[in-house]
């Protein structure tokens, strides 16, 4: 037994019992005072499948009822999310919520501790604009040699979505790209290289148009604010089908255009995550 925790862990606050698709598991109140045997709360968490976005959530309430302070937390897939925060306030729990896939494997364990803790650090944000020759405006000619636009890791990092927007002037219609007027010829792709491997993200589609574009990515949106361009919005959210993209050094996320799309205002594609 290490000496500085109190054993056995809580029982109202872990959990063995898998969980289905997007269901939550809500710990107990734990009434808690800052004494020489509860000075800090350690809670470890493992599942076979990723949680929902910011799906651990550390919560403390100064009544049992109100839970004004929470600290949240995403946990992926095979791995041991481990984080301990000082006691903040007299009430304590845990909430869990699973991500889209059935999980068949999970461990939540929380204990209390008779030592004091640092107060937490979270990890860095990051946003990956995908670049080419340092410009991420892919209103560029692809149709004669294909331009891919690309942001490689120079580290770990946990990419939980990608935001594409487009700008033209004229009519937006779904069986064409931007106001082109047309559909393109050979559409534009998305891919995700790790440890050497390509992963079509798109499963094998290309975006030809702009419905191509809202049926890849859940929501898109149109922008007009009644004069000037129309801009075209989508986001792509990587833990709807199965969790983030897991990045490490060398690894990269491309979208290649295989068009002209010089008749494009501006186009770019963002990244976005944090640094692990």
């Amino acid at each position: 037994m290490a000496i500085g925790y109190n054993y056995p862990g809580s029982i109202k606050n872990s959990t063995e019992a898998v969980l289905a698709n997007a269901a939550v598991f809500t710990g107990e109140a734990e009434a808690l005072s800052i004494t020489e045997d509860t000075q800090s709360v350690t809670v470890v968490a493992r599942a076979d499948e990723a949680s929902a976005v910011d799906g651990l959530q550390l919560q403390f309430s100064a009544d049992g009822t109100n839970w004004d302070i929470s600290h949240d937390f995403s946990v992926l897939a095979d791995d041991t999310k481990t984080i301990s925060v000082p006691l903040r306030l007299r009430y304590f729990r845990v909430i869990y919520t699973n991500g889209g896939v059935t999980q068949t494997e999970f461990r939540l364990q929380t204990r209390f501790n008779k030592v004091a803790v640092p107060d937490l650090t979270y990890p860095a944000l990051c946003t990956l604009p995908l670049t080419n020759g340092g410009s991420s405006n892919f209103a560029v000619d692809g149709s004669g040699t294909p331009v891919a636009f690309s942001s490689v890791a120079s580290g770990r990092a946990a990419i939980y979505r990608a935001i594409f927007a487009w700008e033209d002037s004229g009519v937006f219609r779904a069986e064409q790209f931007a106001a082109f007027g047309a559909a393109l010829a050979n559409g534009c792709e998305f891919e995700y290289t790790r440890n050497g491997v390509t992963i079509d993200l798109l499963g094998g589609e290309k975006i030809t148009n702009n419905f191509d574009l809202s049926r890849m990515a859940y929501d898109t949106e149109l922008k007009d604010w009644g004069s000037g361009n129309k801009f075209l919005v989508a986001r792509l959210s990587f833990f709807k089908f199965g969790g983030p993209l897991i990045l490490k050094t060398g690894d990269s996320v491309t979208w290649r255009v295989n068009d002209d799309l010089t008749g494009l205002v501006s186009g770019s594609v963002i990244c976005m995550g944090e640094d692990l």
